[in-house]
């Protein structure tokens, strides 16, 4: 959407040039070159700007993804620190977390109190609408992802090999992150093709694998062949380390799915009792697991896990696998 201050029509059609000339730059500049944008200027439309309720709305949503978000990376340190120093009891790393939680949903909070009050000023002293808005279409080629997809296959392939992990789990979170956007950045922030956090992810990996004491640089996450490799190292850290007591291969995929988004101590919570102090010990928690079936373990996650965000994540991840599977013919 592009504000501007006038209505007269001539104005209109100038500026929706414009915006035309604009996209198509900005498409032919993009990470992948080849696709360039095709825009129907029949579509574009101009409309008022109003400050709605719908607007206010969108908002308060964005605050509140961005407080997931952070809760997330809160959880993903906590299990940082429960590997890295055995002696500190899961109790205290459970309090330390929940507090810090506790104080993000505070912010967000005065966050959303903030932006109401915003918008209420706005409505109050907004005069006749004025200003226009353009909206546009822009249409991609409909193999555009398939284009990126192939482009970084090879890097899955052989990161697959090394760490032992699927070809098609890479791909179909690289999918699920990134859309296969080498430059895609989170609000936590993530970087990159897998969404790699530095503090977390970054740093596991630089540690258990590269022997390096230290986070990534966002910088480093930006090429895309590191950030696969960390990835997919990171997945192996999951299933080999945090989640290696779950016997069954696809209890422990669907496990290491949902880990990669939120932690092994929030999957560990679905399935240990509430309140005895010791829910982020996945160990305790594989105990359980192995006595289900991996359908009950992939419903028990979609019921159970903390956040709506990782439900969907487990979910388009877990399909978007069979996108990516080499199907062998005889």
């Amino acid at each position: 959407m592009v504000p501007i201050d006038t209505s007269t029509t001539e104005a209109n059609e100038l500026l929706a040039k414009e915006v035309e000339k604009n996209i198509i730059k900005e498409q032919q500049n993009a990470l992948s070159n080849e696709l360039p944008a095709k825009i129907n200027s029949e579509k574009i439309v101009v409309t008022p700007v109003q400050f709605n309720k719908k607007d206010e709305e969108i908002a308060k949503q964005n605050i509140q993804k961005q407080t997931t978000a952070y809760k997330i990376e809160a959880d993903l340190k906590s299990d940082q620190l429960a590997i890295k120093t055995v002696e500190i009891p899961y109790q205290i790393i459970e309090e330390a977390t929940v507090a810090q939680q506790i104080s993000l949903e505070k912010e967000q909070a005065e966050r959303i109190k903030k932006v109401e009050k915003q918008y209420q000023v706005l409505r109050q002293t907004e005069p006749k609408p004025q200003r226009k808005i353009l909206k546009y279409t822009v249409q991609l080629p409909t193999n555009s992802l398939g284009k990126r997809a192939k482009k970084y296959s090879p890097f899955a392939e052989k990161e697959s090999k090394r760490f032992d992990i699927p070809v098609a789990l890479i791909m179909a979170i690289m999918h699920s992150e990134s859309a296969f956007n080498p430059k895609a950045k989170s609000a936590v922030p993530a970087y990159g093709l897998m969404q790699i956090v530095p503090r977390t992810a970054g740093h596991d990996v630089n540690k258990l694998v590269r022997l390096i004491d230290k986070p990534m640089k966002p910088v480093e996450l930006y090429v895309p062949e590191v950030n696969v490799e960390t990835g997919s190292a990171y997945l192996n850290i999951l299933d080999q380390r945090y989640l290696k007591s779950i016997k069954d291969p696809e209890s422990r995929l669907y496990c290491t799915i949902a880990a990669y988004n939120t932690g092994a101590g929030n999957v560990a919570k679905v399935f240990n009792k509430k309140g005895d102090g010791n829910t982020r010990n996945i160990n305790r928690a594989a105990k359980i697991i192995n006595q289900l079936s991996p359908s009950e373990v992939y419903q028990a996650l979609m019921e159970r896990l903390p956040y709506d965000e990782t439900k969907h994540y487990l979910k388009k991840v877990s399909k978007r696998i069979s996108l990516y599977e080499v199907k062998s013919t005889t």
